[in-house]
This record gives structure tokens, C-alpha cells and sequence, in this order.
């Protein structure tokens, strides 16, 4: 962060640079974003704002209020604003953990759920690229891959649901199939009985 030998102080200017060094879809999201120009012209450094400096805080839900009303009233656009994009978080994280507890129902049964599993990695990877989009704080462009991922989510729990009801069927024909046998058998020995 602060270079080597020569070692000073990060400007306002160089520290989403630093960040930007790794966490590139962020910096490029933030710099689309209304803090782009409002953290640089103010004179705050556009990272360290809501993440800190030395213990950087990893975004968590709690942060997008705690951290928010620090510049922003309550009731302003830009609250509006982040609890949409907050929520569109939510919901998919819920959705993915509702097809993870159907795949883990399935695999007591036992079903074979890796192709599941592989499809819900890939609703995980639509919700990380979400993330970074975040900090542009476009609901819609969140949206676009948290649709995507929700989408996985609940196709993964339909065909779960399905695949269980198919099995439940199955069951049942087994079991009717046994009780004529068992009946059939039963019949059988009454008749040989009988002729004797």
C-alpha cells in the first residue's frame, strides 16, 4: 500500500488504486458509481471510506446501513438506493441456500446431486460477479446477475422437487406391487389348502 523505500502516507487519489490492484471489477464498478466524483472532490479517499484503512472491514450486510448513515440520511435516495441493491443480495443468497438444503435432502434419499451441485457453483459465481458490482450502486446491473443466479436456484429446486416426487411414485408402485404379490401368494396357499 505505501511502497517500499520510499514510504509515505497514500493520497486520496492512489488508494482505490492500491485496492484497484486486486479488486479490479470493484474499482472499475465504483468508478461508474455516484462515489466516483463525490468521495474524490470531497477530499475522502473513496475505499477507505467505507472499508478502512489498516483493518479493512469486509463488506457485510450489517455494513450497508452501519457504514451508510455515516454520510447519508436515513430516509435519502441513496439509503433507498443501497437497501435495493442490499435486498437484491439477500434474496439470492436465501434462494441459493434453499437449492443447497433440496440437494442435501436429495443426497440423504440417496440421489446422485452432482450435477446440482455443479449448477448452484455456477449460481454462486453469477452472485460473486454481483458483488464488485455493487459499488457502482446500479440496482439494475446487480439485478442482471442476481436474476441469473436466483433463476439456477430455484430450476435446481424445482427438478430436486421433481426428481423426489418421481422417487415417491416409484415407492409407491413398489409397494402396491408387493402387497398384490403378498396377496396373491396368500390366495394361492388358501386354494392349495383348500384342495386337500
Amino acid at each position: 500500500c505505501h511502497g517500499s523505500h520510499g514510504a509515505r502516507p497514500p493520497g486520496v487519489g492512489s488508494i482505490d488504486k492500491v485496492c484497484g490492484q486486486c479488486h479490479v471489477q470493484a474499482r472499475e464498478a465504483l468508478r461508474h458509481g455516484p462515489h466516483a466524483g463525490g468521495k474524490g472532490t470531497a477530499g475522502e479517499p473513496q475505499c477507505e471510506a467505507c472499508h478502512g484503512n489498516h483493518r479493512i472491514e469486509r463488506a457485510t450486510h450489517q455494513m450497508w446501513t452501519a457504514v451508510c448513515v455515516d454520510c447519508h440520511d436515513g430516509e435519502s435516495e441513496a439509503m433507498r438506493t443501497g437497501a435495493k441493491v442490499l435486498t437484491l443480495l439477500q434474496q439470492t443468497e436465501a434462494e441459493i441456500a434453499r437449492a443447497h438444503e433440496s440437494t442435501a435432502s436429495a443426497r440423504r434419499v440417496p440421489l446422485d446431486v452432482r450435477e446440482y451441485e455443479s449448477r448452484l457453483e455456477m449460481a454462486s459465481t453469477y452472485l460473486e460477479e454481483a458483488r464488485p458490482q455493487t459499488h457502482a450502486l446500479d440496482p439494475e446491473s446487480v439485478e442482471e446477475l442476481t436474476r441469473k443466479a436466483r433463476s439456477i436456484a430455484q430450476q435446481v429446486q424445482h427438478d430436486v422437487a421433481n426428481e423426489l416426487h418421481v422417487l415417491e411414485g416409484r415407492d409407491l408402485v413398489v409397494l402396491v406391487l408387493w402387497l398384490y404379490i403378498l396377496v396373491t401368494v396368500a390366495a394361492l396357499q388358501l386354494y392349495r389348502r383348500s384342495l386337500r
